[in-house]
């Protein structure tokens, strides 16, 4: 394995991210301003819906599909068809499933989100899941660049459309989800243009591998499903007992989350390496979990010294109450960099139920406590919640890590000063190139 490379890849896409961190910032400081608490907890419960939809369905299959490819012969060119044909399936499906559900889900998750919002929320899903999966394709053969240029062209369009739909023409809540659901379509298209020409894609169907696919991904997709509802759980029961207004606030406190940019970028080199290498990966995700830890360590705790006037900053004096969840929010989110890294790896070596095993501990603690302590104690308290609950989630899944492969939390979590050497030696190369 050419560790060197994978580093370089790896400081080239969290470069990206890091031009996504400001994209996303400046999009969330618009929808907030603009929209204020009541609004913001409007929009951000209708793109939760539609998450929420996203998670249930998507079934994991672009990880089922890297790893047939990295570590069972198929062909990259088989992955586009099944891809489309099981966005055009499971979308069918779903939308069918809402149609007939659709009192209750609103009545016990989303009370108070304006049918319209649903609506143009859940037209964005299609889009989702076809740049999930073709995004995953660009990484099995190394096209780094072009998964980076991906989600740069989905943050500048959305950016944009954002402006105009929210500032010039004044949409509002509405006008924010259009150009959120517009702005993922016109990526869709995009990501499929790229994968086309890439690699010549095949787009037949075959039966067999696509029972496969979702065979494979269903193994560690309930974990996903858990995984969702640990993150947002606490929004969703606070919408139910406090109203819109408070998951305004709760929103805001959730820009927290941006700091699983860094992770994210790990994750998206490292999957596919991890499915195809033969060589000592074990090694390599070791290191890039200590290294990705460091490296979310030192903003976090940048983030919980200056949240108050960041919040001020951004989001004007009508956020305050946002600024303690912010902070309780951010152990946790550093907690995840840990849990991400050893979920992939896990999942590589064909191993997805372990993360699932951690995920549902850490959903039922996350709920109980939830429906116990947030009527009675608010944000705060959900804020607490949630961080334990990632914390839970990381040492479960590093146990079985731990036990599977005989890792110690040592050598596992803090930095090494080979690993400063590394980073120092890329970050010179870089800079002279």
């Amino acid at each position: 394995m050419n560790r060197a490379n994978t580093a370089h890849q790896t400081i080239s896409t969290i470069g990206t991210q890091i031009g996504l961190f400001v994209v996303s910032t400046i999009i969330g400081i618009i929808v907030t301003r603009i929209l204020g608490p009541e609004g913001k907890g409007l929009y951000f419960l209708a793109i939760s819906l539609s998450t929420l939809c996203l998670i249930v369905v998507k079934s994991s299959i672009e990880v089922s599909g890297t790893y047939f490819v990295g570590k069972k012969g198929r062909k990259i060119q088989e992955l586009p068809g099944h891809y489309l044909f099981s966005t055009i399936l499971v979308t069918a499906i779903t939308y069918l499933v809402l149609g007939i559900l659709w009192p209750s889900i609103h009545t016990t998750l989303f009370p108070g989100l304006p049918a319209i919002y649903a609506i143009i929320a859940l037209t964005a899903l299609p889009s989702s899941l076809i740049i999930l999966y073709f995004a995953s394709i660009l990484m099995i053969p190394n096209l780094v660049g072009k998964y980076n240029r991906l989600f740069l062209v989905q943050g500048a369009i959305t950016t944009l459309l954002l402006f105009l739909l929210t500032i010039v023409v004044r949409g509002g809540v509405l006008g924010a989800l259009i150009a959120w659901s517009v702005g993922l379509a016109l990526t869709a298209i995009y990501v499929i243009i790229v994968v086309h020409y890439q690699i010549q894609p095949s787009y037949k169907v075959s039966k067999h591998f696509l029972v496969q696919l979702f065979t494979f991904g269903l193994k560690g997709h309930m974990g996903e499903i858990a995984d969702y509802f640990i993150d947002r759980t606490d929004a969703l029961l606070i919408n139910y007992f406090l109203g819109a207004v408070n998951v305004g606030y709760y929103a805001a406190a959730l820009t927290a989350e941006l700091l699983w940019y860094i992770p994210n970028s790990i994750i998206a080199i490292l999957y596919p390496k991890f499915s195809h290498d033969t060589g000592d990966t074990l090694a390599l995700a070791k290191q890039a979990c200590r290294i990705t830890l460091f490296v979310t360590v030192i903003p976090g705790i940048g983030l919980m010294i200056l949240a108050k006037p960041l919040i001020l900053l951004a989001f004007g004096s009508v956020f305050l109450p946002a600024v303690w969840p912010m902070i309780i929010a951010v152990p946790g989110v550093v907690s995840l960099s840990v849990s991400k890294c050893l979920k992939i790896f896990l999942s590589s070596q064909g191993l997805p139920l372990p993360a699932s095993y951690a995920s549902f501990i850490a959903f039922a603690f996350n709920l109980i406590l939830n429906i116990i302590f947030i009527p009675r104690y608010g944000l705060v308290a959900a804020a607490i919640i949630g961080s334990l609950s990632y914390i839970i989630y990381a040492a479960a899944i590093f146990i079985q890590f731990s036990w599977r492969f005989k890792a110690s939390l040592r050598e596992t979590i803090l930095i090494k000063s080979e690993d400063f050497r590394l980073m120092k030696r890329l970050l010179l190369s870089k800079s002279a190139s």
